[in-house]
């Protein structure tokens, strides 16, 4: 078993970020559950952005959102929210490297999940956004299916 942690991790800084992920993943749950959504958004924010900006350590930015998509992956009690959890992970994890990024959401209406009082079928997704555009999202068509309902912090200086 430790030589297939070797194997995943080229430091044991790397193996600590993955247990804080893992870590975060596990109890968003019981946040989302006790703590108003506002009130988990400014929990979620570190009082100190860090200083060191590790998008000059590329690597090390992708494995934040490896390893939180890797874990999402596998856990079953996120599985009608991934967007969701992975939008806070990444938002927390890339605030608190010293990357500030925003928390956005957004609805679309369509075919599945959850019927508006017009009749009409509403959709949410969750993404985080760099500079004004979206960053680390696989689906980069987001901005042209679904209308942006809230991003925080809102008046995001960069």
């Amino acid at each position: 078993m430790l030589s297939k942690l070797k194997n995943n991790f080229d430091s044991a800084e790397e193996a600590l970020l993955f247990i804080k992920v893992f870590s975060l993943i596990t109890i968003l749950p019981l946040m989302l559950k006790f703590s108003s959504f506002s009130d988990l958004l400014k929990i979620l924010t570190p009082q100190n952005c860090g200083s060191k900006n590790i998008l000059g350590n590329k690597p090390f930015a992708f494995k934040i959102t490896k390893f939180t998509d890797y874990i999402l992956r596998r856990n079953l009690m996120t599985c009608n929210r991934k967007c969701l959890f992975r939008a806070l992970v990444l938002y927390h994890f890339f605030r608190k490297y010293g990357i500030n990024v925003q928390f956005c959401m957004g609805i679309r209406f369509g075919k599945q999940k959850y019927k508006s009082e017009n009749g009409r079928k509403m959709i949410g997704h969750a993404w985080i956004r760099y500079k004004g555009k979206i960053f680390m999202e696989i689906d980069l068509g987001i901005e042209e299916r679904y209308h942006e309902t809230y991003c925080f912090p809102e008046n995001l200086v960069t």
